[in-house]
């Protein structure tokens, strides 16, 4: 896990992220990793990643890299230019993942799809009597319900069952093999058609998934921007991606934003000042108080014989209430708190930006120290500006090497194009 911060006013957007890395499956982990990045030597863009590390084997670091020697000095006129031509770069180069990569992770996700309905299927009533029925069963629910959903991946909106077949049928048989309820030879196009929807679908969260945060600007804006994009796998020219969070600083819009990524709580409960799950726990807890006040009162009516007023009391229901309740809540969180936060963040300096940014990365490092639960955010913090007169600008950055050793390195790097 990670956890990543960009700030923006109308100056600059200053980003920062930890270092911790969790090693593959295990519980291990290394806080040298590396999530900020230049994505450009000659334009004031960046961007930094959270989630998976890598997208089917190879490092997000070689491929951003690898994308900021081809891009040059070639400059785009807005922001989200620069996030269409990333993925162009990936869908080009297969997406740095031979075939069998692509096979691999695409037979991983059809195996947790089918391990997914089969746990929902073993809820299901006439799962004991026939567990192959509860699964069919499970499996065309799940078909017929993201038939009907509008959210897909945009490269796979064209992308035909007949040619998913084609290129998946081996993958398929080999998934259904390993399955100890289904058989290939009877319930291969049931698998199939379910899972072919479900793979379409783009707001279902999926394995594998890694964020990129895109910051900075196009040759035509003057203000920052930040886009955050999902990748999960890619296979035939195509990507599974969406957009996440994204924030655009204009004078008749938002002036000034702290956006959070991966851990958030933190962050969230500073820029709020509540915890987001707390508007949950106080919603049921004042949802439970009406209940009871509701029988309280309905008891009182029936002690004096008003049985009609004491049907109607029981009758009543405290959810909209609840919701009113817990909206007013928020309105209120956002008026008196939120709403100045943001308000100062936006006539913040630049070194001020940065500083709110790492501050906010090393609260969330240690209230993940504080928790009984795996140190997943941790290590050095690493802090960029990026402003439209300067540039990508380092504020701390770790190095794996001793820079006093190496000037040949800022030498090269310099030199390059």
């Amino acid at each position: 896990m990670t956890t990543i911060v960009g700030v923006l006013n109308k100056r600059a957007v200053a980003i920062a992220a930890d270092s911790a890395v969790t090693v593959g499956d295990t519980h291990k982990v290394m806080n040298t990793g590396n999530k900020i990045f230049s994505l450009s030597k000659h334009a004031p863009v960046g961007v930094a990643i959270y989630g998976s590390a890598s997208l089917m084997d190879t490092p997000w670091e070689v491929i951003i890299k690898g994308y900021r020697r081809e891009l040059g000095r070639k400059k785009f006129l807005h922001l989200n230019e620069y996030v269409d031509d990333f993925l162009n770069y990936l869908r080009t180069h297969e997406f740095f993942a031979p075939s069998k990569s692509q096979s691999k992770y695409l037979t991983f996700q059809m195996a947790r799809f089918l391990e997914i309905c089969e746990e929902q299927a073993n809820k299901r009533a006439n799962y004991t009597s026939d567990a192959v029925q509860a699964v069919l069963d499970e499996l065309n629910e799940c078909k017929i319900k993201n038939q009907t959903n509008s959210d897909l991946f945009d490269d796979f909106r064209e992308y035909g069952y007949d040619d998913f077949i084609s290129f998946t049928r081996e993958e398929i048989k080999k998934v259904i093999q390993k399955s100890k309820i289904l058989h290939e030879d009877q319930h291969f196009d049931a698998f199939a058609e379910s899972y072919y929807h479900y793979m379409l679908v783009a707001n279902i969260r999926r394995g594998f998934e890694s964020g990129l945060v895109f910051v900075g600007y196009g040759e035509e804006e003057i203000y920052p921007s930040l886009y955050n994009i999902v990748t999960t796998i890619g296979f035939e020219h195509k990507l599974q991606w969406r957009y996440g969070e994204n924030t655009e600083i204009k004078n008749d819009g938002t002036t000034a934003s702290i956006t959070p990524f991966a851990q958030v709580e933190t962050t969230q409960t500073v820029i709020r000042g509540i915890n987001p799950t707390f508007y949950d726990i106080i919603a049921n807890n004042f949802t439970s108080i009406l209940n009871s006040f509701k029988k309280t009162i309905g008891g009182i009516a029936r002690n004096n014989n008003d049985l009609p007023l004491a049907a109607q009391i029981n009758s009543l229901n405290v959810k909209p209430l609840s919701k009113a309740f817990t909206q007013a809540m928020q309105e209120q969180f956002f008026e008196k708190y939120t709403r100045p936060l943001v308000n100062t963040i936006g006539h913040l300096g630049i070194s001020d930006m940065a500083n709110v940014a790492e501050s906010l990365v090393a609260l969330t490092s240690l209230v993940n120290r504080m928790s009984p639960k795996e140190e997943s955010v941790g290590g050095p913090v690493d802090v960029a500006v990026i402003s439209k007169g300067d540039g990508f600008i380092w504020i701390k950055r770790k190095h794996y090497f001793d820079p006093n050793l190496n000037s040949q390195f800022f030498n090269n790097y310099n030199d390059d194009q």
